[in-house]
């Protein structure tokens, strides 16, 4: 870990500490949570899927492939 990344994470959690304030709501533990982790994941899937339509719309695929389109590992291997 680069001492500066270290730093940054080292200032954000002391800042996050000093400047908190009494909170007067919660989320409830029922039906909003699953909502709120419904709508979480809906967003994170939808990301993950424009990434990889732009990817291949531009040339770049997902996963590691060679010229023939063989499927191949981090060294090269069939």
């Amino acid at each position: 870990m680069r001492f500066g990344s270290a730093y940054g994470l080292f200032v954000a959690v002391v800042a996050l500490c000093l400047l908190t304030q009494e909170a007067h709501a919660y989320v409830d533990p029922g039906r909003s949570s699953v909502v709120q982790q419904i709508m979480a994941s809906g967003v994170t899937g939808l990301l993950v899927a424009l990434r990889n339509f732009f990817g291949g719309l531009f040339g770049k695929s997902p996963s590691k492939t060679d010229e023939a389109g063989k499927d191949t590992d981090a060294k090269g291997r069939h």
